[in-house]
C-alpha cells in the first residue's frame, strides 16, 4: 500500500511544472516516514503522461482512464480521487494548490471525511511519523502550523514550493485501471486557450512586476523603464492589475496566472497575497518595494524597501544614470 498519493495535473499528454514538484515533495516525505509514494493521473488518455512522469520521477504511477466522459471536470477529478484513495487509503493526499486542484480537493476531502489543508507553503516532519503543515493566513501576514488528526489529509501544495526532480532512475512502474464515471451535473463543452503566452517571462532573469500600489495605470510606463534598466528583463502584474485591464492576461503571476522562478524578482506596490506569492516563490532573490511596512510580500522577500515606489523609482534612475 502507498500511503503518499499524488495527483498528477497534466496540460494535454503532458505533465504539468507542478507535478514533478510534488513528486519532489512526496519523495522527502518518504524518506523521512518510509510511507511510500504513488502518482495518480486521471484522464480520458492517460497513458503518454504516466510513462513520462514513471520516467522522469521513478515513481510508480496508476493511469486511470476515465470512460463516459469526453472531458475531465472537477467532479469526475474528485470521483477518480476518491476511487483511488478509498482502495489505497492513504495517508497524505498531495495535490496542486491551483485553479485546478481547488476545483476537486475540498470536494475529495469531504467524501473521504479527511482533513484538507490548502496554501501549504512549508512541510515539516513532527518527529512522530506524522507532518506538520505551514499555510498563510490573514492575507500572508502570518503562517498558521496545521497537524491533521484526520486519518487521512488533502494536501494542497502551492506551486514552487519544491524544486523539481526529473532525474531519477531507474522508470518507476505503471499500473492500468478504467474508471465509468457518472455525468453529473456539471456539463463541459469545450475548452478555449488564450491566444497570449508568458514564454518572456519564463525566460526572464529579472522580472518586474507591478501591483496595485503603483496607483494608476499610467504609471505602469515608470516600471517599464525600471525594468528596462536591468538585462533580459520582463514586466509583469499582480491578478488584480490584469482583473482592472492594466495589463493583458500573459503578464499575471500567480496561480491563476503563469508560475515564475527567475533569479532576480522585484515586486513594486505588491501587498503579496497567497495567490500571488504561490506564483513567484521560487524566484532566487526577491526585492520588494512598497510602502506599507507590514506588507505580507516582506515575508517572502531578501530585500525589503520601505518606500513610494514611483519615488524610489527615479532616484533609483538617477543613480544609475550618474554612475
Amino acid at each position: 500500500m502507498k500511503t503518499i498519493l499524488i495527483i498528477a495535473e497534466t496540460d494535454g499528454n503532458s505533465p504539468k511544472p507542478v507535478t514533478f514538484e510534488l513528486s519532489s515533495l512526496g519523495r522527502q516525505m518518504d524518506g523521512k516516514s518510509g510511507q511510500g509514494v504513488l502518482v495518480l493521473v486521471i484522464g480520458v488518455s492517460p497513458e503518454e503522461a504516466a510513462k513520462t512522469i514513471a520516467a522522469d520521477t521513478g515513481l510508480d504511477v496508476l493511469a486511470l482512464t476515465v470512460s463516459g466522459s469526453e472531458w475531465i471536470t472537477g467532479d469526475i477529478r474528485k470521483q477518480a480521487a476518491a476511487q483511488a484513495a478509498e482502495t489505497l487509503k492513504p495517508r497524505y493526499i498531495l495535490c496542486a494548490h491551483s485553479a485546478e486542484g481547488g476545483d476537486y480537493a475540498p470536494a475529495l476531502a469531504i467524501r473521504l471525511g479527511a482533513a484538507c489543508v490548502s496554501a501549504v507553503n512549508r512541510v515539516s516532519d513532527d518527529g512522530q511519523g506524522s507532518f506538520v503543515f505551514s499555510r498563510s493566513i490573514c492575507g500572508g501576514q502570518f503562517n498558521a502550523l496545521v497537524r491533521p488528526d484526520t486519518d487521512q489529509a488533502v494536501i494542497m501544495v502551492q506551486p514552487g514550493l519544491m524544486p523539481a526532480d526529473t532525474s531519477a532512475t531507474p522508470a518507476g512502474e505503471i499500473r492500468r485501471e478504467t474508471l465509468a464515471v457518472e455525468a453529473g451535473k456539471i456539463r463541459m463543452i469545450g475548452v478555449e486557450k488564450t491566444r497570449e503566452s508568458s514564454s518572456k517571462l519564463g525566460q526572464a532573469s529579472v522580472i518586474v512586476a507591478a501591483g496595485r500600489g503603483i496607483g494608476a495605470p499610467e504609471n505602469l510606463e515608470s516600471i517599464r523603464r525600471f525594468a528596462a534598466l536591468f538585462p533580459n528583463s520582463a514586466v509583469a502584474g499582480s491578478r488584480p492589475l490584469i482583473d482592472m485591464g492594466w495589463l493583458e492576461y500573459r503578464y499575471q503571476v500567480g496561480i491563476t496566472g503563469a508560475t515564475v522562478a527567475p533569479p532576480v524578482y522585484i515586486a513594486c506596490g505588491i501587498s503579496g497575497s497567497t495567490q500571488h506569492i504561490a506564483g513567484m516563490n521560487g524566484s532566487g532573490y526577491v526585492v520588494s518595494i512598497n510602502s506599507d511596512p507590514c506588507a505580507a510580500i516582506f515575508n517572502v522577500s531578501d530585500l525589503c524597501i520601505v518606500d513610494d515606489i514611483l519615488g524610489f523609482i527615479d532616484a533609483f534612475e538617477r543613480y544609475v544614470t550618474e554612475e
